[in-house]
């Protein structure tokens, strides 16, 4: 079992601009994103009873059932930082020129993520084993599915045409619309990530119901003989 847990998009951005009629050129690799992935490593405790546990934990369950095991993996976040930089052509006389965004994006989990296994069964039984290895495949399923939210993640901002077009030439002597146009690309990036965080969501989730299931569960207790 493991609890329930919701991502939230922590997204800080300056203020943004008005593109003009003529392109500029595309960076050819795209967008200059970066996308890190914290996840930190769990701890294992075998302190508590199934009793305790289910107090403490069985709530989060429509049946309140007892737990014998959950993985406590707790919320999500993301923070997205920008920064402008030039890209292209500028005219230093005209006061236009093009400009790119680069995207920092942090996707993490706060510790401590913790699983749990009731005291109840002795470290070194069937059972023991049986459930530390289900909380484990929460874990491992977050993980695998973090870091592959975080690759698909870069390469959708670095591809996203509407973030660099957005800086077709800009008159950064004027700076209410050089900060338009800040806003209208940051405001983008914005809304690809808070996307991708839903997706990821709700992906976490499916997967994680799976696991829980009542045939998962038949499958787990039919390892246990102690």
């Amino acid at each position: 079992m493991r609890n329930h847990w919701l991502i939230l998009a922590a997204l800080s951005w300056p203020a943004a601009a008005v593109a003009q009629a003529e392109d500029c050129p595309l960076p050819p690799d795209g967008n200059d994103v970066s996308v890190f992935v914290e996840i930190p490593d769990y701890s294992l405790s075998h302190v508590l009873s199934a009793a305790e546990l289910t107090s403490q934990f069985g709530h989060l369950f429509p049946d309140d059932s007892r737990v014998d095991g959950i993985a406590d993996i707790g919320e999500a976040y993301a923070e997205g930082e920008y920064q402008v930089v030039e890209w292209g052509w500028q005219d230093d006389l005209l006061g236009v020129g093009c400009f790119a965004l680069e995207i920092d994006v942090t996707f993490w989990y706060e510790a401590p993520i913790v699983l749990y296994v009731a005291s109840d069964y002795p470290q070194g039984t069937t059972c023991y084993g049986a459930i530390l290895r289900h909380e484990q495949e929460h874990y491992e399923i977050t993980r695998e599915l973090a870091e592959t939210f975080g690759r698909r993640l870069k390469r959708a901002l670095e591809n996203d045409p509407k973030i660099a077009k957005t800086w077709n030439p800009v008159r950064f002597y004027f700076a209410e619309e050089f900060e338009q146009v800040q806003h209208l690309s940051t405001q983008r990036a914005a809304r690809v990530i808070n996307g991708f965080l839903r997706r990821l969501n709700d992906d976490m989730e499916a997967l994680h119901r799976r696991l829980d299931s009542t045939l998962s569960y038949e499958r787990t207790y039919a390892k246990c003989t102690e």
